[in-house]
């Protein structure tokens, strides 16, 4: 076993505490009371299913707990002073009865009731406890100062009574007085020997003369005859110990009880109001539902003009296609004229290109002649004036021929447009055509989920149609619900008014169950031997 520290710190027993537990033929705990665990400063859950021994306390002899162990299983109950661990590490006595629980003649668990240790057992218990633990034979007391007083006593109450009897003569008055004496020691013999073998049996091992002494005092017949009947009284004190549990427990289930009817009746009138809301709703919902077949109907009947319309639409698209491949078709041909175009612009500007190249000849030739004429003098003025005119005339020729070469360059420029905006034309053109054309196949997707939809239709406003016979059967069986609910509660009220009987005479138990544990309590402190 684990050693756990403890403080040697008391923690008193309150005088009406009845701290209870019971455990499995193995020793680990199955339940536990209020008072237990107030006492200990354990959870329920740190104590249920764990060891018992999680409170035993390093002061307490081993021996102690074997001889408990061992008195339990064979089927007895046994009682003893026992020093408890707390889970902080502080103590407390108790005065335990540990006794065997029985069903169809067999040990099914352990039942454990602790009440309040006096302070001479406690003191007697701390002596014994440390001579155990040191291995040393406690020494018990065999002897008592009353017995002391009964012998010396004795044998002047015999004579007092024999005194009647007594004559002069001194013979007879030794006689006498040998047989007071014989008969104070046989008297004295008599009440100092174990009055029957039963009591020998239960003094004879060390660790029940403890536990005997521990209650008592001494170990005299007269001892163990008080000791067994505390053991009777501690018997009862156990059966209400158990009781009181019992009670408390009862009482507490008559509380949830009474609580859980309370609400219990509740949710039944929550139950009839939701279900008269909901058969309200119900009829409510039977004329939306026969809206809805109209409108599923009118759905499949607009679902028919849609898929015309679609047909059409279909058409359209056709023809727009071929439409547009015509057009397409002449965008292509009219590309290839302004391609045909542009190559004979080409031409002409090289066509251009030779004229400005003989003009600027004929300039250079008049430009020579002028020079030859003006060197013959006036022989050469005839000729002088048909150079100046043939120069002249090459001048108008290359002004002709930049400005035809300006206009051919735009001509080509804007034939060069113009075959990129047909290029682009035919571009956007086949985009078109292949945009209709994915048009036509979402028509066509549209067209077949639109009889789809139509025959949705068509099987919606006759599921619909079944869905209103349905809804007014369901109609009436929530009215049937609701007129059970009804019933309900009046018999969850009957209930709840026999909870709180139920409750209050738990109440009354509970009290009878205190009561005799307190009389019980009172009545086991027996006199000091």
């Amino acid at each position: 076993m684990q050693t756990r520290s403890v403080t040697q710190k008391n923690i008193p027993v309150h005088e009406n505490a009845n701290i209870l537990s019971t455990t499995d033929l193995k020793g680990r705990i199955t339940s536990v009371n209020k008072d237990f665990l107030e006492i200990s400063g354990y959870t329920e859950q740190e104590l249920i299913n764990h060891g018992h021994n999680i409170l035993r306390h390093t002061d307490m002899p081993v021996a102690t707990f074997k001889h408990m162990w061992q008195t339990i299983q064979s089927g007895q109950s046994w009682q003893g002073v026992v020093k408890n661990r707390c889970k902080n590490g502080d103590h407390y006595w108790v005065d335990a009865y540990v006794s065997p629980i029985y069903k169809e003649g067999r040990i099914i668990e352990f039942q454990s009731v602790r009440r309040q240790a006096s302070q001479l057992q406690i003191a007697r218990a701390e002596h014994i406890y440390q001579q155990l633990n040191s291995a040393k034979t406690p020494r018990i007391a065999s002897f008592h100062f009353n017995h002391l007083l009964l012998l010396t006593f004795l044998p002047i109450l015999i004579m007092l009574m024999l005194q009647p009897l007594v004559v002069q003569h001194a013979t007879i008055n030794i006689v006498l007085l040998s047989l007071a004496l014989l008969a104070s020691a046989l008297l004295g013999m008599r009440l100092l020997n174990p009055v029957s073998s039963e009591h020998k049996a239960a003094n004879n091992d060390l660790i029940s003369q403890a536990i005997q002494y521990i209650y008592t005092g001494s170990r005299l017949p007269t001892a163990s005859i008080t000791f067994q009947l505390q053991r009777k009284q501690s018997d009862t004190a156990a059966l209400a110990g158990r009781m009181r549990f019992v009670a408390e427990q009862v009482n507490i289930s008559s509380e949830h009880i009474a609580v859980k009817m309370q609400q219990l009746r509740q949710n039944v009138v929550q139950q009839f109001t939701e279900t008269e809301s909901l058969a309200t709703a119900m009829h409510q919902m039977a004329a939306s539902i026969q809206d809805v077949a109209v409108n599923a109907t009118e759905n499949a009947q607009n679902g028919k003009e849609l898929q015309q319309g679609i047909t059409k639409c279909n058409d359209y698209s056709q023809k727009t296609t071929a439409k547009l491949s015509q057009l397409d078709s002449t965008l292509q041909q009219a590309t290839t004229e302004f391609t045909e175009l542009r190559l004979h612009s080409q031409k002409i500007r090289n066509v251009l290109d030779v004229i400005t190249a003989l003009a600027d000849q004929t300039n250079l030739l008049a430009l020579n002649a002028a020079i030859e004429a003006a060197r013959a003098g006036k022989a050469g003025r005839g000729f002088a004036v048909v150079a100046d005119e043939v120069r002249q005339l090459a001048n108008r020729t290359q002004r002709s021929v930049s400005e035809i070469g300006q206009i051919s360059h735009l001509i080509d420029t804007s034939t060069q447009q113009s075959g990129k905006v047909l290029q682009q034309g035919t571009v956007q053109t086949a985009e078109t055509v292949i945009a209709i054309s994915q048009l036509t196949a979402q028509f066509n997707q549209l067209s077949v989920r639109t009889l789809s939809s139509i025959a949705a239709s068509e099987q919606i406003a006759a599921a619909v149609t079944q869905q209103g016979i349905v809804a007014d059967s369901i109609n009436q069986s929530l009215y049937q619900i609701r007129d059970l609910a009804e019933n309900t509660r009046e018999h969850s009220e009957q209930s709840r008014l026999q909870a709180t009987a139920l409750q209050t005479l738990s109440n009354h138990f509970n009290l009878l169950t205190d009561f005799f544990w307190h009389s019980k309590m009172k009545a086991s402190k027996l006199p000091k031997i």
